[in-house]
């Protein structure tokens, strides 16, 4: 356990910045938790005409060679990555604008709005139904629009080590008590919440297989992506608590390399980026 919490801890310089195998691991599970959420969604769209989550796999397994799923998955492939890629693009290729610390505690913010959002959309497109025909259409396009967001929101995060300065969070950074308390108290509940609902009567549901899309959805999609979430919960409390951050790249007047923290000067009303002796890279070991 020693060996594996030194190893996600410790700096490798990569292009000029420091990062470590915790923060990579970071990114990808962003990318994992959005690949299975787009799953959990592509299932509930294919509930209309199989009454099992495994019939549901199963139809999409054999159809994935027609044309038709071929289109939709070209169609949804374009949706949720072309648009995120050109406009980031447009931040990586044109823009070169440096990101502040500001923007770099927002990313994180609404990174874990966006899945706790996903969360109440996924089984509010079902009970919208029951009261307007027209909702289902509208909530599924918002739905896939979070989850373009989420994934420009990511590649955003992805890109944070091609600026010339490059930001973490600090190891001395902790969440508080009544934080974690808050975290657990807020996921038991929309858990139990989401089973909860799972045992209405399906039968005011006009059709049987809208009915059992919702059950299975708050019954088993919706407590898994709460579990997913925690990750991008707990970070983002990390960075509203960080009063400094780890910062690695080249120096802006002489372009030089450098690293250090950056801590909130008060009386200058700005962040102040203060220097690692370079003879101790071992006093700048970070999470993500």
């Amino acid at each position: 356990m020693t060996f594996l919490t030194s190893f996600f801890e410790k700096d490798y310089l990569w292009d000029s910045k420091y990062t470590t195998p915790s923060l990579q691991f970071y990114y990808f599970y962003i990318w994992l938790a959005i690949f299975v959420i787009s799953c959990f969604d592509e299932i509930q769209i294919s509930y209309l005409g199989h009454k099992t989550p495994q019939a549901t796999i199963h139809a999409l397994i054999e159809d994935f060679g027609s044309t038709s799923s071929l289109c939709y998955t070209a169609c949804f492939i374009v949706l949720v990555c072309g648009v995120p890629v050109a406009m980031n693009l447009i931040v990586k290729f044109i823009t070169r604008k440096q990101y502040t610390i500001k923007s770099f505690c927002v990313k994180r913010y609404l990174t874990a709005v966006g899945f706790v959002f996903l969360n109440i959309l996924l089984p509010g497109k079902i009970i919208a139904v029951l009261y307007f025909s027209w909702a289902k259409e509208m909530i599924q396009l918002l739905i896939q629009s979070t989850i373009c967001f989420l994934l420009y929101k990511t590649l955003r995060l992805l890109l944070e080590t091609e600026f010339p300065i490059h930001y973490r969070l600090s190891k001395t950074t902790k969440i508080t008590m009544p934080q974690k308390l808050f975290i657990t108290f807020f996921l038991a509940v929309s858990g139990a919440s989401f089973i909860g609902i799972s045992f209405i009567n399906l039968d005011q549901f006009t059709d049987e297989y809208v009915g059992l899309a919702f059950y299975y959805t708050t019954r088993y999609f919706c407590p898994a992506i709460n579990i997913i979430a925690i990750p991008m919960i707990y970070v983002a409390f990390l960075a509203y608590n960080s009063e400094e951050f780890a910062f690695s790249g080249k120096e802006p007047t002489s372009g030089r390399f450098w690293y250090g923290v950056c801590r909130w000067n008060e009386k200058l009303g700005e962040w102040e980026h203060v220097e690692t002796i370079p003879e101790k890279p071992e006093s700048l070991v970070l999470d993500v």
